[in-house]
C-alpha cells in the first residue's frame, strides 16, 4: 500500500506496520476479559449505594450497558488497553491497576453507548449493529431517556468508586470534557443538516465538526485516561495527544461515513440515513469538491430527500466520481501527515514516538478496509 512508502522514512520505524503492534500478553488478557468484566464493575461501583441489593436495578444497568457495547467491536476499549500496555511500567501491573484499566475501558465504551441512545432517537434509526435500537425494544420506548440518564450517572459511579479521590476527579474531568465536546459536535451536526447552504459543506467545517463529535472520545480520551492511570499526564503529553490524534479520530469518522454509503444492504452498523438526513458527511463534502456543475445541481436537488429515487441518484453520483478511490487518496494523505508529526517528536517526548506508532498501527487496521464485507463483522466504529 502507498502509505507504507512513508513509513520506511520515519525514525525508529523500519519494520512493517503489523510487526510494531504485536499484542502483548497484558493486552490480550485484558481484551479477552473485557466482555465478561461488567458484573465485577457493577459490584465495585454500587457497593456504597442503598440500591446495591436491588436486583432489578442492577440487571437494568447491566442490560443497558451491554446492549450496544458488546454488539460492536470495542475499539475505544481496546485502545485504552493498548495505551496502558505501552505506558505501564512493571509497578503498574498490579491487580488493582488491571482492574482499574478495565473500568476505564468500560467507561469510554459507555460514553459512546450513552450517546447512541439519544442519537438513534433523534435520527429515528431502527437498527444498529444488526439489532433493534434501544428505544424500540418492547419494554423501553420513551423510558430510553431515563435509561440514558441512568447510564451517564453510572459512568461517574464507576469512576468515583474504583479510584482514589484525586485520580477519580481527574478521570471524571476527562470524561466530562468528552461529554461536552460530543454535545457540541452533535449540536453542530444537527444544525448543519438543517442548513440550506451547501457552501458550508467544506473540509474545514467537516474536520471541526468531527473533532468535536468523534475525535476526542474515539482516540484522545482512551489515551488520556491511560496516561492518567500511569501517572504520566502533563501539559506536553496532552498537547502531543491532541496534535497527533485529532487526524486519526477524524479518519475513523471518515471511514464510518464512507461505509454508510458503500453497501446499505450488508447489515450496516446503523441504519443508513446520512443522505436522507442531509448530513455533513465526508462523502457529501468530498463530492461537492469534485462534481461538475450538472452533477452539483442534481446533488443539491436530491440530497436531504427521502424518496428512494432521490437517494439512489445521490449514490449514483458518488459512483460517478469514484468515491472509494477518493477516500483511499485522502486516507494516504492523512497517514503521511500523522507519521510526519510523529517523526518530529523530540526524543524525550511523552508519550514517545514509538507509542504513537503503535496507536497509528492500531487505528490503521480499522480505516484501511472500506469493503462491504467489513460491515458484516461490525468492526467499524459504531459512530454517532
Amino acid at each position: 500500500m502507498l502509505f507504507q512508502n512513508v513509513i520506511k522514512h520515519c525514525r525508529h520505524y523500519t519494520a512493517p506496520v503489523s510487526a510494531i503492534c504485536k499484542p502483548s500478553d497484558v493486552f490480550t488478557n485484558l481484551s479477552n476479559e473485557f466482555p465478561y468484566y461488567l458484573p465485577k464493575i457493577i459490584k465495585t461501583s454500587l457497593t456504597k449505594k442503598k440500591y446495591e441489593d436491588n436486583i432489578e436495578i442492577k440487571e437494568r444497568i447491566k442490560n443497558l450497558s451491554e446492549y450496544h457495547t458488546l454488539a460492536r467491536e470495542p475499539i475505544q476499549g481496546k485502545l485504552t488497553f493498548l495505551a496502558f500496555d505501552a505506558l505501564a511500567e512493571s509497578k503498574d501491573l498490579t491487580e488493582e491497576k488491571l482492574h482499574q484499566v478495565q473500568v476505564l475501558a468500560w467507561a469510554v465504551e459507555l460514553v459512546q453507548s450513552y450517546f447512541i441512545i439519544g442519537d438513534d432517537m433523534e435520527d429515528n434509526s431502527e437498527t444498529r449493529c444488526g439489532k433493534p435500537t434501544w428505544h424500540l425494544l418492547p419494554d423501553v420506548g420513551l423510558l430510553a431517556i431515563n435509561d440514558a440518564s441512568m447510564l451517564r450517572s453510572f459512568i461517574y459511579e464507576m469512576l468515583k468508586n474504583n479510584f482514589d479521590q484525586n485520580t477519580s476527579t481527574k478521570v471524571e474531568n476527562y470524561v466530562n470534557e468528552a461529554f461536552l465536546t460530543i454535545n457540541i459536535g452533535q449540536y453542530m451536526d444537527i444544525m448543519m443538516s438543517k442548513s440550506k447552504d451547501f457552501n458550508k459543506f467544506t473540509v474545514e467545517q467537516y474536520n471541526f465538526l468531527n473533532d468535536h463529535k468523534s475525535s476526542f472520545y474515539t482516540v484522545k480520551l482512551p489515551i488520556l485516561l491511560a496516561l492518567e492511570l500511569c501517572n504520566k499526564v502533563s501539559q506536553d503529553s496532552y498537547e502531543n495527544v491532541n496534535k497527533i490524534c485529532t487526524d486519526l479520530g477524524i479518519l475513523l469518522q471518515m471511514q464510518n461515513d464512507v461505509m454508510d454509503y458503500i453497501d446499505r444492504d450488508s447489515a450496516p452498523v446503523k441504519t443508513s440515513s446520512d443522505i436522507q438526513k442531509k448530513k455533513c458527511s465526508w462523502p457529501a463534502v468530498t463530492a461537492l469538491q469534485h462534481f461538475n456543475e450538472e452533477q452539483r445541481r442534481e446533488f443539491m436537488n436530491c440530497y436531504g430527500r427521502w424518496e428512494s429515487e432521490k437517494v439512489e441518484r445521490v449514490r449514483e453520483l458518488y459512483k460517478e466520481i469514484n468515491l472509494p478511490h477518493l477516500y483511499r487518496l485522502e486516507e494516504q494523505r492523512i497517514n503521511k501527515t500523522v507519521l510526519e508529526k510523529i517523526k518530529k517528536l523530540p526524543d524525550n517526548a511523552t508519550p514517545s514516538a514509538d507509542f504513537f506508532y503503535k496507536i497509528f498501527d492500531f487505528i490503521h487496521q480499522y480505516t484501511e478496509d472500506i469493503s462491504p464485507s467489513i460491515l458484516k463483522s461490525n468492526v467499524s466504529m459504531s459512530a454517532i
